[in-house]
């Protein structure tokens, strides 16, 4: 493992975190049609109420995004709508550090965050404002703000390396890991793989030598190493009530280890577990992913001790909360006919799933799903990502 420490603040030549920069040009769009200047209301604070927040793109009525080579090169608009209504007008594209593409727009929180990167650096946004920025591209897979600090967790590109920033400065680089969750993983937060327990930022990672694979676990900075035997995987690995709890695979069986605990996973249908990841349901630690029954199919569950849920499937997607697990279907909610960018674009609510959806026909309008009700969006683009959030 090669890991290095640094101070939080590194020479302005080689990183900088730039606290909201001035507003760049919207840029030209080639036959565009400007949509008329929008009089947003006052992005919302806490109230009382649950709001559903949705991120979408636009493009100019003239462009056809879904076929033209030339996405990239033509700009756009990033909104945020607050139960329904755009609370934020970001322009995006070419010359404003704001991308376009919809697993670049995270929404955590009340806030929406966008991350940009090309050959100079990376480049995030909070609600359109530009808090950090460093001069090393980098793919986002975890980001968490907190009482003003921005914690980001990237891949380097190219060359792959983890590395761990706070408020820009590279606090540390791992260049030989493999990241447990990211943004894609579903047994992971909106927070991709950083994610909070008992007030600390954790991250956890493995590194493969020789074919032996072994596993570090990060509180507040403070690199753990927990496991390294002969013939054990790590699949996930998370701190709970700050206790490491690891999910892998012991001799080929799955098995979850707490206090150096093995339980082994093999119960109800489950001859083995495939891929899954750690979540806390009704009070117990599990693994939700997909398992493989005795019968050699795949399917999609949760397991723990002797108990376990099936999801039918194999589905692509799952949620789950303290108490409900649920996953949208395959395709997500029955809509052949629709994209499902990633898996933001559902959230739990009380009563199921909420879903955003974009037909892929011409002409129709993309559209919500919450509480069996349909909600579309007057919009020429996508839906990026839903939350919602209960004051």
């Amino acid at each position: 493992m090669k890991a290095s420490f640094l101070a939080a603040a590194l020479p302005a030549l080689i990183i900088s975190c730039n606290l909201i920069d001035p507003p760049l040009p919207f840029g030209e769009a080639r036959d565009s049609q400007d949509r008329p200047e929008l009089n947003l209301p006052a992005k919302p604070g806490p109230g009382p109420d649950t709001l559903v927040l949705v991120s979408a793109a636009e493009f100019p009525s003239s462009y056809d995004w879904q076929r033209d080579s030339a996405f990239g090169a033509v700009n756009g608009t990033v909104f945020l709508f607050s139960n329904g209504k755009p609370v934020l007008a970001i322009p995006a594209g070419k010359g404003t550090k704001v991308d376009l593409s919809p697993d670049k727009h995270h929404i955590i929180g009340e806030s929406l965050f966008t991350e940009y990167s090309d050959a100079f650096g990376t480049w995030i946004s909070k609600d359109g404002e530009q808090i950090c920025s460093w001069d090393t591209p980098e793919k986002l897979q975890g980001l968490l703000y907190r009482d003003g600090d921005l914690y980001t967790l990237g891949l380097e590109l190219p060359g792959g390396a983890v590395i761990f920033r706070k408020n820009g400065a590279v606090v540390l680089k791992m260049s030989d890991a493999v990241l447990m969750g990211s943004f894609s993983s579903c047994s992971y937060p909106s927070t991709g793989a950083l994610y909070e327990d008992e007030g600390s930022v954790c991250f956890s990672y493995k590194t493969i030598y020789n074919g032996r694979e072994t596993l570090y676990m990060v509180k507040d900075s403070r690199v753990e190493k927990q496991y390294s035997e002969n013939r054990f995987v790590p699949l996930d690995a998370k701190f709970v009530d700050s206790q490491p709890v690891i999910f892998g695979k012991q001799n080929g069986l799955p098995v979850i280890i707490c206090e150096r605990s093995v339980r082994y996973m093999i119960n109800g249908r489950a001859r083995d577990w495939l891929d899954g990841g750690l979540l806390n349901y009704q009070g117990k630690t599990i693994v939700a992913g997909t398992y493989q029954t005795y019968n050699d199919e795949e399917r999609t569950g949760a397991g723990w001790e002797s108990e376990q849920i099936d999801l039918g499937g194999p589905n692509a997607y799952f949620y789950c909360d303290s108490q409900n697990l649920r996953t949208p279907g395959q395709p997500p909610g029955g809509y052949k006919d629709c994209y499902f960018f990633h898996r933001h674009c559902a959230c739990q609510t009380d009563s199921g799933l909420a879903m955003v959806l974009t037909p892929k026909a011409p002409g129709r309008k993309p559209f919500l799903i919450l509480n069996s009700q349909k909600e579309e969006y007057d919009i020429h683009g996508y839906l990026s990502g839903v939350a919602i959030i209960i004051d």
